[in-house]
């Protein structure tokens, strides 16, 4: 990777995520990690061009890849696009689920002038940080069976059963509101880690237009 976009890399990442010297044949990606008792986060970065940014500017067919991420067994959890500072970035998190383990993927491309490059992060559940998709649920279906007396899909109070769901489409405990309930799941951790790195790409820019 070019040793300017590298060194402007490792000061954007936040000093929680150490950088991990892996063996590979192409020198154009670098790969970070942060791990604690509840997530593992794997990220890597590498430089982009404008073909791989905004796709759906250049066609129709480009905005058909975000309905290609909703699955029986995945859905997109977050999607954004931000400006900070005349820098503009994307960021997409999906999740997905295999039997009994989740992740969470995060997709943020960052466009500042010429530099552009995009952060591909994983996050894995660990210990009880499971609990989040499902104890504010349970909790939710029995207030609303003691105080309204149903937990059917007909009553009108319901939000659960009315919301559209598919296979591990989005969950209650996903919602921002509970981030700081739960710091270090890992969808906690990939939208903390999207903010620092858009606010200090945003800072830089901020800076050079002064």
């Amino acid at each position: 990777m070019d040793p300017v976009l590298l060194n402007w890399l490792e000061k954007l990442m936040p000093p929680e995520y150490r950088k991990v010297e892996k063996e590979t044949c192409d020198e154009k990606k670098v790969y970070f990690a942060r791990e604690s008792e509840e997530s593992l986060i794997l990220a890597m970065a590498c430089k982009i061009t404008r073909r791989n940014f905004l796709p759906e500017i250049r066609s129709f067919g480009g905005a058909d890849w975000l309905r290609s991420l909703e699955k029986h067994d995945s859905c997109i959890v977050d999607f954004r696009d931000v400006v900070v500072n005349g820098v503009l970035c994307r960021y997409y998190i999906t999740k997905d689920q295999a039997k009994e383990k989740v992740c969470y993927f995060l997709n943020l491309y960052v466009c500042k002038g010429r530099k552009m490059f995009c952060l591909f992060v994983s996050g894995v559940e660990r210990g009880d940080s499971y609990q989040r998709r499902s104890i504010h649920e349970d909790e939710y279906r029995k207030i609303v069976a003691d105080i309204f007396g149903t937990s059917s899909e007909n009553t009108g109070y319901d939000y659960i059963y009315r919301t559209p769901r598919e296979g591990c489409c989005f969950s209650m405990g996903e919602d921002q509101f509970y981030d700081d309930l739960y710091p270090e799941h890992p969808l906690t951790q990939l939208r903390l880690l999207v903010k620092s790195i858009v606010y200090k790409v945003g800072k830089v820019g901020a800076k050079e237009a002064a």
